[in-house]
Parts: structure tokens; C-alpha cells; sequence
């Protein structure tokens, strides 16, 4: 009994919690280094693609608020043709250190949308990281 509350511990404690608004918390079990970035990297790659197909539902709202700007019929569909491009993309976890690096030295971490929204935005202003 002892021996498995002892692995219990040991489970629990090399455990991370990914909590993101859009997809739920998501468990980081691996202990690996590189297997947890991969698992890291699959959860920020579903909180991203959820995040562009709600965005995607309000391209002319998104693009009023953030630049003061309207968009044509044709520049909608453009964008939503560059936001599809980029769910199909990998993810790079360059654009998501920060997040990457609080994982590394915290157990749970709240995943907040200002680097996707940054991703999208240089997609969108044609710039690159």
C-alpha cells in the first residue's frame, strides 16, 4: 500500500496542468524532456486552432477592434484563407517560450491568448518572427 502511494506521489508531483479558456486544463505527464515539449506543443496547438476557428466566425469584428480598420468581402475571405494556412501549420514553439518556460518551473499554468493573437496578427500584417 505504502509502495503505490509512494508512486502516486511520484506521479502526481512530475505532473504539469496546461489550463486554457478554450479547451479545458490538459495534464503534461510525461517526464521526458522531450516527450513533454511534444505533449506542450499539442495542447498549445489545439488551444491555437480553436482559438483561429472562433476567430474566424468574426473576421470583420476582430479586424474593426484591433485596427480601426473594415474589410472588403475579398479581404475576409483572404484572412480566412491565411488563418487556415496556419492551422494547418506546425507549431512553433519559439513563439510560445514564455509559456514553455513557466511549465518548466510550475505545475499548472494558465495559458492566455496574447501570443496567438500575436502569431495571428504578424500573419496577418505579413511580418515575421
Amino acid at each position: 500500500m505504502l509502495k503505490i502511494l509512494v508512486l502516486l506521489y511520484q506521479i502526481h508531483k512530475a505532473m504539469k496542468v496546461l489550463e486554457s479558456p478554450l479547451i479545458g486544463a490538459r495534464a503534461i505527464t510525461a517526464r521526458e524532456r522531450g516527450a513533454r515539449l511534444f505533449q506542450v506543443k499539442q495542447v498549445l496547438a489545439q488551444h491555437r486552432d480553436t482559438l483561429i476557428s472562433k476567430l474566424m466566425n468574426d473576421i470583420p469584428y476582430y479586424i474593426a477592434f484591433k485596427y480601426k480598420a473594415y474589410a472588403t468581402a475579398a479581404e475576409v475571405q483572404e484572412i480566412k484563407s491565411k488563418l487556415g494556412e496556419l492551422q494547418k501549420r506546425d507549431l512553433d514553439l519559439v513563439n510560445y517560450s514564455q509559456i514553455v518556460e513557466l511549465i518548466s518551473h510550475r505545475d499548472k499554468v494558465r495559458i492566455g491568448n496574447e501570443p496567438f493573437f500575436r502569431e495571428i496578427d504578424n500573419l496577418l500584417l505579413g511580418k515575421s518572427e
